[in-house]
């Protein structure tokens, strides 16, 4: 029994001592070999590492769709889109004009196109000079514009209903930087926007700033309208008495708004109305300043006269219409802050627009931004041009690269906030076709400086 024990001892050793040879010696692939050694040194430089790779590989980006630009409505090509501008043609009237519209508008076309345009579309500019006294010259306008140029949408200062032959009667879409009424609005086909806000809606922010100034205390008021403006004068007139004034008058010229000398004829008969009814001051209300204006020059109106759009401040309009300015002395204006005033505060991107347009000149400015003689609000002009633009093409890229009208107004619709040159708060979106939401200011005129400055 004992020698069978020891010599299971040494069978079981010499086993053991084999087993822990075979693993000391042992390759990749399990096998033993006499010349394997274990090494503590670096493996080859060209030694792959076979540590599994733990970073997932990214997933390739699908291609972005190419972009095809089509012909895809009228005014609307692969390359470009015809956009029409109507402009104030003072030489009709035998006036030296103080500026170059196509020159301005130009300018700001040719901004957009160097940023690549709308989807790679270049605006493509058509301006037609109006005779603001040809009764019929803002309809022949109309029709050159959607007719024979057919272009695929208008901007630019578009007076009273005439809007309407663009967007009702020709389908053609109107970014209006005039007032447009709310028949215009509600009567239009194709879209239509408005860069100052809705009369309805401002005008009782409007009335408040001035009930507040105290300009009015004591006054007996006559309102002075259009046709299409007399609801909004009733308006007033409840606002006024509910703040106990008296209005004593509400007249309107009911000739065609293209009749000019129509027009004057019965303001002239209006203001004698005026004083026989004791009124001692004069509120026009929004959309009928201009007219207004000249008929208070033409009869010495000595009382106080009040405007409510700023298009009856501007001084070189009044001119290039041939109305005088004299009933603005002493007058007040409730109104948006001026183009002039936000270029001085560096507000709203004034300042950038008017700024790229003297550079595109060097030292040969083919306008004087602040002539002495004010005889026209070149500032304004310059900026509504970069406003207008660049509204079209922000709600142009909103409606993506099939532009149509069904498309832009769309585009409106998803629009939202608006941030823009010339704006300090606006935005368009479903049921809201005018454009600015900031209030007004007081401003008063400077005979002097022949400026209104805010009081």
């Amino acid at each position: 029994m004992t020698t069978h024990r020891k010599t299971s001892r040494i069978v079981l050793a010499i086993l053991a001592a084999l087993a822990m040879l075979a693993v000391a010696c042992g390759d990749d692939g399990g096998n033993t070999s006499a010349t394997t050694t274990t090494t503590t040194e670096a493996p080859p430089e060209d030694t792959p590492d076979e540590t599994p790779d733990e970073t997932p590989e990214e997933p390739e980006e699908p291609a972005e769709p190419e972009v095809v630009l089509t012909a895809s409505a009228t005014g609307v090509t692969a390359e470009a889109i015809k956009i029409g501008v109507p402009w104030v043609d003072v030489t009709a009237i035998g006036w030296e004009p103080s500026h170059d519209a196509e020159v301005i508008w130009g300018v700001a076309a040719d901004t957009i196109n160097a940023a690549g345009g709308v989807f790679g579309r270049n605006i493509e500019l058509v301006m037609i000079g109006v005779d603001p006294t040809e009764p019929v010259a803002q309809d022949e306008a109309c029709v050159r514009f959607t007719e024979d140029e057919e272009v695929f949408a208008v901007m630019g200062v578009i007076r009273n209903l005439i809007p309407l032959c663009y967007t009702e009667q020709h389908s053609t879409i109107v970014i209006n930087t005039y007032i447009t009424p709310p028949e215009v609005f509600e009567r239009s086909v194709a879209p239509m926007i408005g860069i100052l806000p809705l009369t309805e809606r401002a005008i009782e922010a409007q009335l408040a700033t001035l009930l507040e100034s105290g300009y009015l205390d004591g006054a007996k008021i006559a309102l002075s309208a259009q046709p299409n403006t007399l609801a909004l004068a009733d308006t007033m007139k409840a606002i006024f008495e509910e703040a106990g004034l008296e209005v004593v008058s509400i007249t309107s010229f009911e000739a065609p708004s293209s009749d000019v000398t129509a027009i004057n004829g019965e303001l002239d008969v209006s203001v004698e109305r005026w004083r026989a009814d004791g009124a001692t001051a004069v509120v026009a209300v929004p959309g009928a300043a201009v007219p207004t204006t000249g008929a208070l020059s033409r009869n010495g109106w000595d009382g106080l006269y009040v405007m409510t759009d700023a298009t009856g401040t501007d001084v070189g309009l009044l001119d290039g219409v041939g109305y005088g300015s004299e009933a603005l002395e002493g007058s007040v204006a409730i109104v948006a802050p001026d183009e002039a005033d936000l270029y001085d505060a560096d507000q709203a991107g004034v300042k950038e627009c008017v700024d790229t347009f003297e550079n595109a000149f060097d030292d040969d400015l083919p306008v004087e931004l602040r002539p002495e003689d004010a005889t026209t609000a070149v500032v304004g002009l310059i900026v509504r041009s970069c406003l207008a633009l660049e509204l079209f093409k922000q709600i142009a890229e909103t409606a993506g690269v099939d532009l149509t009208n069904d498309s832009f107004e769309a585009g409106i619709d998803g629009l939202g906030d608006v941030t823009i040159t010339g704006v300090l708060a606006g935005s368009l979106g479903p049921g809201k076709r005018d454009l600015v939401d900031a209030g007004a200011g007081i401003y008063t005129y400077d005979p002097e400086t022949r400026r209104f400055s805010l009081s």
